[in-house]
């Protein structure tokens, strides 16, 4: 048996084992199907997502008095065909049983309607279940951040999940993946805080936590990252207000998280509901579209934020009516709008298609998108839908409430500890010397919790569940030290000093004071400040307890933002941020006051210590020079420990290799007295670039548990990838020279070398199995040709294109033709008919997306739909709105899409199309198997990397003439074309296009013979094909005539395979030149 075929049988092998879970479009034959039954108003319906007071008999009702009310419902779902409900009424959390008795009323009557769709039913469930009357409340995203422990994270994913799922809900709008940049923000503590690899590495773990290994299983529920991009850093701190993000910013800090969480699975996005310079998140096609679908492949579908679409008209004011914002939102890339009050986004989205300003096109884009999702959650299998009525007998475990105290206990962050005045001495605490305890967030749950937690505003104190577990903080130390020794004095609320004479005096006596100052719970608008220093009376509160006696205090900071308490950082003894640390809170503060637990936690954001000095940690250089130093209260990543750590012996080599690792060591000691938790923080500074780099930037974290002088050894590795930036093009990218590892005080440097290359005589027979090889340039043909284009910017990715202008100003003068060149080449194909064609035509000639000279990313869609939304963007920034297409093999169906949208959408004129060969029809076309064996998943990938050039270039040889075949040396320049900058798995990718052969078939056939019958400027085209290529040969031709009105076909010599441009340019020019004079 040769080695080929054992290589075959290891091929298969791998991919049976490695098959990953389907991905949404797996489900497309299933959504596809039910999209053609379903009418106009079923799928504006889908696209419609109301709010739960519009089928409920009386809002306003006690919670536990809230009933569904028949009528509204079936007008909802019957009339209206209302997809996706969202949210509890204001009166605050279910029941499980409720939820049960309501979600199943909603799929119950989603039975009764024509197409049987199931509803999506969508909540917040944001830090645990919190709509869920007895779910556990974990703490709020910025305090699970401090912990570092992703770990812990994922926990908490699949924790919220069961919850959320247990009573029959399976959408999630959590994680929030947006960067917490901006101090003021409102929502800052629904973070993972500052920095971009911490944020990422949260984001997935909490993404893959709740949707787990099958979206069907009832321990899971769908993502929604939320809110897709730069609403975290509104220029005044206001939520809702505007943001003003360079696009390499956006790149580098804001993109990254969401991209990070799509491709650990995440199927829904919630939009921004502010404006990015100047556009808002709802109108922002480049974004959502470009971005989110394409760039990053997302499948899912993207939904509003509350009542955002609306407002485009009565608040940003984009949109002079409330149906242009609707066609604005949906055009721009919104799936699904939370209207949700009434029914108006439903009526309008219907009149935008009828008019045709929503192109058909668009709306089951949209619903597709959707649908995926449902048949995802396994909503059309059986009873999946409904509740499980025996869920409530697991909803709640023992576990959850000590992984709930553990989350709360590790991200506790102590920031000050004076003359080691914690943990508290219990033997110094006596009846005669009382703890005392005072401030405004020392015996209210709310604050411990924040918004999001029952209601909206989460500061409803009566409403929470009463048990034993729910304790304040001046509970939860009441419980561990006994009431007799503890005096508790209600000496402030948030903004006022009340009466503190009492206190004053017993504070002569007091063995401790604990001072709990912070903010009440709030979100969104209603937690708009003007000013980031914590309310006076607060601040005052400690400063009068200080001017009295000299009793330790101990200020404990319970708040969603770092409020600024520079006045009293002096004065206290010791320090602790808690940030919202959910119901476990008091519980965990009485653990660690009082040494039971040793604080691990650090610092997610940079505490400011002035209002006007918000910086981050990875500030540039320029910011602390001398007469203008950096000056924070507390820097990112700072947390303290009742023992002490050491590190030593930090080992890095000298140099990385371009395509090599970076091993870092170093070792960790626990050198104090005490058990401790610690997470080492790896940080990474470049000394120079050609964009100014910041100060440094964390690249890992390790959290490690250590005994009383325990060592071990940590290690760190780094590639290349880990010191990328966003470079002045836009793209990312790696300069070679010198980096700073720091380590806690220690520090090295090491050298990136730059990547190695190869001799021509070397590349030139060069037939290797790695494509880092890979060397285009050092063909002189291909150095020319680059040399006379031009690149343009694409989603972040650069398009190479040629243009003709370069070599002769006076081209812009004749008609343009657009060249669109096969698979798996490139625009070179069009070099030898380029003289001819110039003399008469405007030419331009693109490498698609993956293709030549352009970027071939990993997060890029390669679909044909992708294509040509690249080449409209291409011809607009040109300005070229009118223009003739040739196309080659996959450019066949290029331009046959970019037909169909002529159907819609005739934003360009385009007077005639020539087909060379190529897949036009599916059912002619005749693919190698081993192109077939190429487009699958993992095989493919495999395939690329590990057979030598020599086997591409033999398959591309192969589709020529017997008289035809190419050189050695043209063979290597198509190679290196394909596999230069190649991502492992290209070639997999790029195949993608045979299955949207299939899939667009009808709609491009119908198309072709359309667009001819235009009654203004019909569309003419001609098939120019060589007849012995074995994949779309004279066969394909034959086809043609069957089913393309008003046929015009020309067949080459009998000897001409599939590249009549390169194998027969003289005659094809021929041909292509007679049709252009009878048009």
């Amino acid at each position: 048996m040769s080695s080929s075929i054992f290589l075959l049988i290891f091929i298969f092998n791998i991919h049976t084992i490695l098959t990953a879970p389907p991905s949404l479009t797996s489900y497309d034959d299933k959504v596809n199907a039910l999209l053609s039954k379903m009418t106009d108003e079923e799928k504006a319906g889908q696209m419609t997502q109301i709010t739960i007071n519009l089928i409920l008999k009386d809002a306003s009702k006690p919670w536990d008095q809230i009933e569904v009310d028949p009528v509204k419902l079936a007008a909802a779902i019957q009339d209206y065909k209302v997809g996706s409900i969202l949210n509890v009424a204001e009166t605050g959390a279910y029941s499980v049983d409720q939820w049960h008795d309501i979600i199943g009323k909603v799929q119950d009557e989603a039975q009764r309607s024509r197409l049987q769709i199931p509803i999506l039913y969508g909540i917040d469930s944001i830090h645990g279940a919190n709509y869920i009357r007895d779910s556990v409340l974990f703490p709020q995203a910025t305090g699970l951040a401090a912990t570092f422990n992703t770990t812990l994270a994922h926990e908490l994913g699949k924790i919220v999940a069961h919850q959320t799922r247990a009573a029959g809900i399976t959408w999630n709008f959590h994680p929030q993946v947006d960067i917490g940049r901006q101090k003021l923000w409102p929502r800052l503590w629904e973070t993972f805080g500052e920095d971009v690899k911490l944020v990422k590495d949260m984001g997935r773990a909490y993404t893959e936590g709740m949707q787990g290994d099958d979206l069907t299983s009832r321990e899971s529920v769908a993502a929604c990252l939320k809110h897709y991009v730069g609403y975290g850093l509104p220029l005044t701190g206001r939520d809702r207000t505007p943001a003003w993000i360079d696009e390499r910013h956006m790149l580098e800090y804001f993109l990254p998280p969401f991209e990070e969480s799509i491709r650990a699975g995440a199927v829904s996005v919630m939009i921004n509901s502010g404006e990015v310079n100047g556009i808002p998140g709802h109108a922002n096609y480049h974004l959502l579209t470009e971005v989110l679908k394409e760039k990053y492949q997302f499948h899912g579908f993207t939904v509003s934020d509350w009542e955002d679409i609306k407002r485009l008209h009565t608040r940003e004011q984009t949109a002079a009516t409330e149906k242009e914002a609707v066609r604005q939102a949906v055009m721009a890339g919104v799936d699904m709008s939370m209207v949700p009050f009434d029914f108006s986004f439903y009526n309008l989205t219907l009149e935008c298609v009828k008019d045709g300003s929503i192109p058909r096109s668009r709306l089951d884009d949209a619903v597709r998108r959707i649908l995926r999702v449902k048949y995802a959650l396994g909503l059309f299998d059986g009873r999946n839908a409904w509740p499980d009525s025996s869920a409530l007998a697991t909803f709640n475990k023992p576990e959850y409430d000590e992984t709930n105290l553990q989350a709360a206990r590790e991200g506790i962050t102590l920031l000050k500890n004076s003359g080691n005045v914690l943990p508290l001495l219990n033997s110094k605490i006596t009846t005669a010397n009382k703890l005392i305890v005072t401030g405004p967030t020392s015996n209210v749950l709310t604050s411990l919790n924040g918004g999001w937690s029952y209601t909206w505003q989460g500061n409803d104190e009566s409403i929470y569940p009463q048990n034993l577990r729910n304790k304040t903080i001046l509970e939860s130390l009441r419980a561990r030290l006994g009431a007799t020794r503890i005096e508790y004095y209600n000496s402030s609320s948030f903004n006022q000093l009340l009466d503190i004479n009492n206190l004053l005096n017993a504070a002569q006596s007091a063995s401790y004071i604990v001072v709990c100052l912070g903010e009440q719970a709030y979100t969104e608008t209603p937690g708009n400040i003007n000013d980031l220093t914590l309310d006076d009376a607060q601040l005052r509160l400690v400063e009068q307890i200080r001017n009295r006696t000299q009793i330790p205090i101990i200020t404990v900071l319970v708040q969603g933002r770092p409020r600024i308490i520079r006045r009293i950082v002096d004065l206290s003894s010791a320090i602790i941020m808690m940030y919202l640390p959910g119901m476990e809170g008091g519980r965990a503060l009485a653990d660690v006051l009082l040494g039971d637990y040793n604080p691990s936690g650090r610092l997610p954001i940079t505490y400011p210590k002035y209002n006007h000095h918000l910086s981050t940690y990875d500030y540039k250089l320029t910011e602390n020079r001398v007469g203008n130093f950096i000056d924070v209260e507390f820097e990112f990543g700072h947390g303290l420990s009742y023992t002490t750590f050491d590190y030593s012996n930090l080992n890095v080599a000298s140099q990385l290799e371009w395509n090599a690792q970076l091993t870092i060591t170093l070792d960790v000691r626990n050198s104090g007295t005490a058990q401790g938790d610690h997470t080492v923080l790896l940080y990474v500074s470049d000394l120079y670039r050609t964009v100014t780099p910041p100060n440094k930037e964390l690249k890992g974290y390790k959290k490690l548990s250590l005994q009383v002088g325990q060592q071990t050894q940590v290690q760190f590795n780094l590639r290349r990838d880990d010191l990328s930036f966003i470079g002045i093009d836009l793209t990312r990218q790696t300069e070679p020279g010198i980096f700073t590892v720091t380590v806690g005080s220690l520090a090295a440097n090491f050298t990136l070398a730059a990547e190695q290359t190869t001799t021509n005589s070397e590349s030139a027979s060069v037939d290797k199995l790695c494509t880092k090889a890979i060397n285009p340039y050092q063909f002189t043909k291909v150095r020319l040709w680059a040399e006379e284009g031009n690149y343009f910017n694409f989603c972040g990715h650069p398009v190479f294109y040629y243009d003709s202008v370069v070599r002769d100003r006076s081209a812009m003068s004749k008609p343009t033709l657009l060249l669109l060149h096969g698979y798996p080449t490139s625009s070179i194909d069009w070099i030898c008919m380029r003289d001819e064609l110039e003399k008469r035509f405007h030419i331009v000639a693109p490498d698609y997306i993956g293709y030549g000279l352009s970027a071939k990313p990993i997060l890029f869609s390669y679909t044909i739909s992708s294509q040509v939304n690249m080449l409209e963007k291409l011809m607009s920034s040109l300005k070229l709105n009118q223009f003739h297409i040739m196309a080659h093999d996959v450019g066949d169906s290029i331009a046959q899409e970019m037909l169909a949208r002529q159907i819609d959408d005739r934003n360009f004129l385009i007077p005639s199309v020539v087909f060379l060969n190529g897949g036009l029809f599916p059912e002619s076309h005749r693919p190698f198997f081993m192109m077939k064996i190429l487009k699958i998943d993992i095989l493919g990938a495999i395939i690329q990397n590990i057979a030598p050039l020599s086997v591409f270039a033999s398959g591309i040889n192969r589709v020529f003439g017997p008289s035809t075949k190419r050189s050695k040396l043209e063979l290597d320049e198509m190679t290196h074309l394909l596999f230069y900058n190649a991502p492992y798995n290209l070639i997999q990718r790029l195949q993608c296009y045979l299955n949207e052969r299939v899939k667009h078939r009808d709609r491009w056939v119908d198309a072709m013979n359309r667009v001819q019958s235009f009654k203004e400027n019909p569309i003419c085209m001609r098939l120019i094909n060589g007849p012995i290529d074995p994949i779309s040969g004279k066969h394909m031709v034959h086809r043609y005539r069957q089913i393309i009105t008003n046929p015009d076909t020309c067949l080459l010599d009998a000897n001409i395979g599939h590249y009549p441009n390169l194998e027969d340019p003289a005659n094809t020019l021929k041909h292509f030149f007679d049709f252009h004079k009878s048009l």
